[in-house]
């Protein structure tokens, strides 16, 4: 019997929400906004517990070859900026963006604030 928790809504255990998110990176991309959001109200976690669900979330997304941008509301002069964490190795793209986040207070965030895509979705955009 698997003892993670399952999302409210869907009844997914996390290692199945953090596959089928990783799957919309096919689409378009995946907001932190969204993992964070899912975190807290669709499997009730906080603190370290939250922490460690974005932590896996991202490192999901970022070993199937999405990158951090700044995506931005349309219109917004600053749509579609790339977030550079060092080299491009998992691990500082993924602690990187986890502190800034937590350096922000660690609570929810607006769309866009960091958008998680593949190359081949941002196209010829800086």
């Amino acid at each position: 019997m698997n003892a993670e928790p399952r999302h409210k809504t869907d009844g997914d255990t996390i290692s199945e929400w953090i596959a089928l998110k990783s799957n919309e990176l096919n689409d378009i991309g995946v907001g932190l906004y969204g993992i964070i959001y899912d975190g807290r109200h669709g499997f009730g976690l906080e603190g370290p517990e939250l922490v460690d669900f974005v932590r896996r979330s991202l490192y999901s997304l970022v070993e199937r070859g999405a990158k951090p941008r700044h995506w931005g509301k349309p219109g917004d002069p600053d749509r579609n900026i790339p977030l550079h964490y060092g080299a491009d190795s998992s691990r500082e793209i993924v602690e990187g963006v986890i502190a800034d986040w937590l350096a922000g207070g660690g609570g929810d965030l607006e769309y866009g604030d960091f958008w998680f895509a593949l190359p081949k979705t941002f196209g010829s955009a800086p």
